[in-house]
Order: C-alpha cells, then sequence, then structure tokens
C-alpha cells in the first residue's frame, strides 16, 4: 500500500538481520535459517535498496542512532558485513559519526574480525546474546553457545571491542535452581557491562519451548519462582551501581541505551529489512484539519507503522514497490502506545509532551488519573511534582495490569484536538 512519507529533521533506524544458523526454543521473532551466503548478501543489498529509498523520500534527515538487530547479524562474514556497513552509511548519508549505533551478536559468532568491521564502520555499541552461563539450561533455551563458547567471546570482546558493551540475561528458564541463579549473577558482577537487559523468560506460543513443556518433557516455573528470581536479580543489579531506568533494562552511570527511549517516547523511526517494523510520518489528503495537526501541503501528518514482508517478498520487489503492510495509527492508539512504552521506564512520560503532542494541558492529565485508580495508586508523586506521570517501583513489576485499565478509560477519554506528530522532544525529555 503506497503511502505519502513527510519529510523529518531526524530519525533513528533499525535494521532487522533475520538469519540464524539454528532456532532458539522460546524466540518468536521472525528469522530465517540456512540461509547461504549469496542470498544473504542479496538481502543486505536490498535494504541498502530500502535505507536510499527512505532517505530521498524523508529528505535527508539527521541519523541520530542505528540498531542493527536480528536474527544474527554477527554470522555476517567480516567483509560482507564491512561492505554492507559502509553502504548503509552512504545511503543514509551518515557524514557525522552517529551518536549510537548498536550491533547484536551471539558468543559462538564472535571474532577479532566482525569486532573490528563493526567498529570500523562506526558502530560502538555491541549487544551480547549470553542469557545464561550454565550448559544445561543453555540446552534447554535451544541456544547454539556453551559455556566455553561464552568464555571465548568475552575474551574477545575484552582484548578487541573499545566500544560500550550491553548484555542480555534470563531468569525463570525451566528447572532453573536457585544456585544456577545465583552463578549467573555472581558471573555478571564479575563482568560488570556498562548496560543489562534482564529477561524473565515468556513461554510464547507454538514455539518449541512451549511444544516441550504442553508434552511434559519440560517443567516451567510457577509465576511466583519467575518473580522471585527475576527480583533477585533487579535487586543485585541495583545494588551493585546499576540503575533500573526501564522494565528490563539496567544501566551504570552515563550507560543508558540511547536508541531504545525513542521507541518508548514515541518518536519516529524507519525499520529496515524482511520483517522490519518502522513508524514514520505520513500526509494524509488535505481534510480540513486545524493547524495543530496540519502539514506544509496540507493534510495531518500523521503516524503509520509500516511492516515488512517475510525474506521471499521482501526480495521479490524493490524498494518503491508496496509491499509492506501499512498501520495508520490513530490518535487514541499513538496515545496510549505512548502511556504504554513511557510507564515502563523510571522517567515516564512528561507533562511537557503530554501537552506538545496529545494537547492534554495538566488539568487534562489530572482528569485522567481521577478516572484511572490503577493508575493513581502507584503513580510516583515525587515524578508527578516534577511534570512526569510515572510508575513507582511496585507499579512497573505490575505495569500490565496498570495499562489493562488505562486502555478502558482512554477508549472514552476526550482529546483535545488532533495529535501533533511528530514532535520533537526539548532538552528535558531527553535520556542523557
Amino acid at each position: 500500500m503506497p503511502v505519502a512519507i513527510a519529510p523529518v529533521s531526524d530519525i533513528s533506524v533499525y535494521v532487522h538481520i533475520p538469519f540464524c544458523r539454528s532456532r532458539c526454543s522460546y524466540c518468536d521473532f521472525y528469522f530465517e535459517v540456512g540461509a547461504g551466503s549469496a542470498l544473504i548478501s542479496r538481502a543486505l543489498d536490498r535494504v541498502l535498496e530500502e535505507a536510499a529509498w527512505f532517505a530521498e523520500r524523508l529528505e535527508g534527515p539527521r541519523i541520530r542512532t542505528i540498531y542493527i538487530g536480528g536474527g544474527t547479524p554477527s554470522l555476517i562474514p567480516a567483509p560482507e558485513l564491512e561492505r554492507f556497513l559502509e553502504g548503509l552509511r552512504d545511503r543514509l548519508g551518515l557524514s557525522a559519526p552517529v551518536r549510537e549505533w548498536t550491533i547484536e551478536a551471539n558468543p559462538e559468532s564472535v571474532s577479532e574480525e566482525f569486532l573490528a568491521a563493526a567498529a570500523g564502520a562506526g558502530v560502538n555499541r555491541l549487544s551480547l546474546g549470553i542469557q545464561t552461563f550454565h550448559n544445561d539450561l543453555l540446552r534447554r533455551l535451544g541456544r547454539r553457545a556453551n559455556a566455553d563458547a561464552i568464555d571465548a567471546a568475552l575474551e574477545t570482546i575484552a582484548t578487541a571491542w573499545k566500544g560500550r558493551l550491553t548484555v542480555d540475561l534470563m531468569t525463570g528458564i525451566p528447572g532453573e535452581t536457585p544456585d544456577e541463579l545465583d552463578g549467573d549473577l555472581a558471573r555478571l558482577s564479575l563482568l560488570r557491562p556498562g548496560h543489562v537487559s534482564l529477561y524473565s523468560l515468556t513461554v510464547e506460543p507454538g514455539t518449541p519451548l512451549a511444544r516441550a513443556i504442553d508434552r511434559g518433557r519440560l517443567t516451567p516455573l510457577s509465576e511466583e519462582e519467575q518473580d522471585r528470581s527475576w527480583i533477585e536479580a533487579r535487586d543485585l543489579l541495583v545494588s551493585s551501581g546499576y540503575r533500573w531506568y526501564e522494565v528490563s533494562n539496567f544501566a551504570l552511570a552515563g550507560e543508558e541505551s540511547v536508541h531504545n527511549p525513542v521507541y518508548w517516547r514515541s518518536e519516529p523511526y524507519l525499520g529496515l529489512g524482511p520483517g522490519a517494523v518502522g513508524t514514520v510520518p505520513v500526509r494524509t489528503a488535505p481534510d480540513g484539519a486545524s493547524p495543530r495537526g496540519s502539514g506544509a501541503h496540507g493534510g495531518r501528518i500523521v503516524a503509520a507503522r509500516l511492516t515488512n514482508p517475510d525474506l521471499a517478498t521482501y526480495l521479490a520487489g524493490s524498494a518503491s514497490e508496496a509491499t509492506r503492510d501499512v498501520e495508520h495509527l490513530d490518535d487514541r492508539t499513538l496515545l496510549f502506545e505512548h502511556f504504554m512504552l513511557g510507564l515502563r521506564t523510571a522517567r515516564g512520560v512528561t507533562m511537557d509532551r503530554l501537552a506538545q503532542v496529545f494537547g492534554l494541558d495538566a488539568p487534562a492529565v489530572e482528569r485522567l488519573l481521577a478516572r484511572c485508580p490503577a493508575l493513581r495508586k502507584r503513580i510516583d508523586r515525587g515524578a508527578l511534582a516534577e511534570g512526569r506521570v510515572a510508575l513507582d517501583d511496585e507499579g512497573r513489576l505490575r505495569v500490565n495490569g496498570v495499562l489493562v485499565a488505562l486502555a478502558e478509560v482512554l477508549d472514552t477519554f476526550e482529546l483535545a484536538g488532533p495529535v501533533l506528530w511528530p514532535a520533537r522532544t526539548d532538552g528535558s525529555d531527553r535520556r542523557r
């Protein structure tokens, strides 16, 4: 479906590399296994074509952050990765260093050549998927790496990587014992990366892990056990100097992600690659909207979520062909998503942004809180005094229940007028 993409001054970019050597038992992301080098090269060329197509229509915006995820980007051969990253720099018009450029890696495919290719192109942050240091748990998760491979990757990173490091750790793995969790936390304390993403395992329907549980081959931890193990890990991280700044994310001072808050603040971002999702501004046909919601050429600037197809369809067309799924986000949906993502963070959502983008002044926010006791009960009063709507620690642990109640209220809540999107945040609303 064709869309009239509106230009922006700056934007972030997510690149999805869907290739994996094998499937992790818990993963429900879009990925492909068994791809050879020729197919991977074709896909990367298509991403470059897509990047150039978007850059032209967005009128050459400044690229604020880039995140290359997957899939397993680290399985791309180093020469091919170098070619691709340099091509991405060219297509996106990167004339200056990107503030944060992250690439994901799995331990079994980390090499000095991979790290050198990434750093040479300007990548300055590495995201390493460890999940656990225990072989039996790694096998249960279907991970290709074993403990030795993780150790080898960490040694290589220590000697060959000068950029920032973030690692993924998982709790609540079926059969995980308290001693195994303590061992993982002890290793993490010794490693002390700048940033940690801590996930409690969710068993997604249709995954090999879900089927193994359904057939009685694995016994999941109880909800109480899952909560206890995650909270233990959280408490250790916090006591070790990490700031719990988003439900699943912890950082030492100055090591917070710059890219992820783009999602949390409902700001525009490109999604490139097979299966990638992005949210970009598009112009609707002129409809007499108020100046607050109008674009320079008439009509309204609204948010559109663009979802790329699978690999076969992605390669069959060209960047200009309308193979993407397009969802126009209405004002109420965008507002709920802003709360849904923002309330997961310690910062919450700012009153300034609620006013600038959604037309909600302080009295309107007060009415909203009055109609949503679940939110009001868990509000962080100190944050509210500073002009932010944020949850206290217990509220963030139970954020899903708060959001269910909030969605019901927003269904009937009166908005002041058209949403002004995208709107840039001021300095006080930026993650430092």
